[in-house]
């Protein structure tokens, strides 16, 4: 990734933390933390939570707080879940821009440098996103997931950002990994809802999206990312019928909570997809038809818009 286009003066780049819940993971911490510090454009807060952990990474945490003191370590004794560290972590945070970053996965060199040029270009973005390369712990096999099919690099608008999650994207699209979201857009939609476990990032980025607006760091991926059966996300998504329940959830939380952010249309039509793409039955032969119509119209208001000036 190339991220050195534009140079922008240090003290002019809004703040960035990054922070690290760890559960368990004590033998990927020294990796995943020399990616963060090793980044040409520091993290301005690195925060290591330790949530219960049973394994060595307390004992590993002291060692590396010694050799790298910039790092803070907050154990908190009791596992409290991912979820609710996260969002406790944002109570207590400093930066303006925050990155959640497993303990197992990897920021890729550039990859702060690129977030904080584009923040200063676009502070009024509620999240910034990018590709990520996943590398499967066992089989090694690799794949990238991008959102260059429905989605141009640079700054989207909350409209468009609402139509592409909800009218261009699969459904259970998501790009978690690599987000870097806007603290305080973040704070102003509650954090992360526990109640959707694994899917909570997703639903809160399209909240902050559809409030703020979004920018697409293009497809090339900034993060790496283990995938195994035994992660967070990983023990859920094995059961279908718990995967339905969150998703049908996440239906609720945007009627009622988010009702604001969401036409009852799109939600409909996300409802739709969601039960094609987890097997329960086929999306619809007219609903396809009502999207390609739909999404037709949609360049058409905008041609016209652009021809008019507007």
């Amino acid at each position: 990734m190339n991220a050195s286009t534009t140079t922008v003066a240090p003290d002019a780049l809004p703040k960035l933390s990054v922070v690290i819940p760890n559960y368990n993971d004590g033998r990927y911490l020294e990796r995943c933390l020399c990616a963060v510090l090793s980044q040409d454009r520091p993290a301005d807060e690195v925060v290591v939570f330790d949530d219960g952990s049973t394994d060595d990474s307390l004992e590993r945490l002291e060692v590396l707080h010694r050799r790298w003191p910039q790092v803070k370590v907050v154990p908190l004794g009791k596992n409290q879940g991912v979820v609710a560290v996260l969002n406790h972590s944002l109570g207590g945070i400093t930066g303006d821009w925050v990155h959640f970053l497993a303990a197992d996965d990897l920021a890729l060199p550039g990859l702060y440098h690129l977030a904080m040029r584009e923040a200063t270009r676009h502070p009024q973005a509620g999240a910034l996103f990018g590709a990520f390369v996943a590398s499967h712990e066992i089989t090694a096999d690799r794949f990238t997931e991008t959102a260059d099919k429905w989605i141009p690099a640079g700054y989207q608008p909350p409209e468009g950002m609402v139509w592409r999650l909800f009218h261009k994207a699969p459904a259970l699209f998501s790009l978690g990994y690599a987000n870097i979201w806007r603290t305080q857009a973040l704070r102003d939609i509650g954090g992360f809802i526990p109640e959707l476990g694994p899917y909570s990032d997703t639903v809160a980025f399209r909240c902050v999206t559809a409030k703020h607006g979004g920018v697409y760091l293009g497809g090339s991926p900034v993060v790496c990312v283990r995938v195994s059966t035994e992660t967070y996300g990983g023990q859920v998504w094995k059961d279908v019928q718990k995967y339905s329940e969150i998703l049908m959830l996440t239906a609720e939380f945007m009627r009622t909570r988010f009702h604001n952010l969401f036409p009852e249309r799109y939600i409909r039509n996300w409802e739709a997809k969601v039960i094609s793409e987890v097997g329960l039955r086929p999306w619809p032969k007219w609903r396809r038809s009502k999207h390609a119509l739909s999404y037709a119209l949609f360049h058409f208001w905008l041609w016209v818009t652009r021809l008019l000036g507007r």
